[in-house]
């Protein structure tokens, strides 16, 4: 009798163990999927923070030298967005991408509202989004590869239908080269001024 009691005991405490065991690899599995996904928020993050000014109401984007949003770009140009929201969504990652060292990719999305264009220092009109050629959103796509953040932008896309993606992708940039890329400046008035060219940096390091 005691030994069975004995042997009951002890899967008593197995099982106890094994329930333990199998919380604790959810809980830790639930924790690194908070950190990836805050991760992904953040490279997300990163992507707008560095090519984006925000001014008033308004986020503003200027021709640079990482072609990422696919619009018309030339020396003065600046772009302003209202109505502005930001999407992330994954896509799944093939065999293949995973074999390349691909551990995670989505689509980061810029959605706008009203847009229009100065061209030295001359506003045009507010433009509404057009259905196929101008469609309310910029996207690039964003991948986590060998434990680095890239980023490749694609041309506007329908916002009709989220799933159709542009057919021509832009520059390929890594988290380090986006962090030094040249955005427009807005001062303390509202007044939103190109980046800078190489040459005015140039010059204005030259004179300190």
């Amino acid at each position: 009798m005691s030994s069975m009691i004995s042997r009951l005991v002890l899967r008593c405490s197995l099982l106890a163990c094994l329930c333990v065991g199998m919380s604790a690899q959810a809980v830790t599995g639930k924790a690194a999927s908070s950190m990836n996904a805050e991760g992904q928020k953040a490279a997300a993050q990163h992507l707008w923070n560095s090519i984006l000014t925000k001014c008033g109401d308004a986020w503003y984007y200027s021709s640079s030298k990482v072609h990422l949003l696919g619009v018309g770009e030339g020396a003065g140009w600046i772009w302003s967005h209202k109505g502005v929201r930001f999407t992330l969504s994954a896509l799944t990652v093939s065999p293949a991408e995973a074999l390349n060292g691909v551990s995670w990719e989505g689509l980061a999305t810029m959605h706008w509202a009203a847009r229009r264009r100065s061209i030295d220092g001359k506003w045009g009109e507010w433009q509404a989004p057009e259905p196929i050629t101008e469609s309310g959103g910029y996207q690039v796509l964003i991948k986590k590869v060998n434990g680095q953040w890239l980023y490749q932008g694609a041309f506007a896309f329908d916002e009709r239908d989220p799933n159709i993606r542009g057919d021509t992708w832009l520059d390929q940039v890594s988290a380090a080269n986006l962090a030094s890329t040249a955005k427009p400046s807005c001062d303390a008035a509202g007044n939103v001024e190109p980046p800078a060219s190489k040459a005015q940096q140039d010059t204005a390091a030259s004179n300190r």
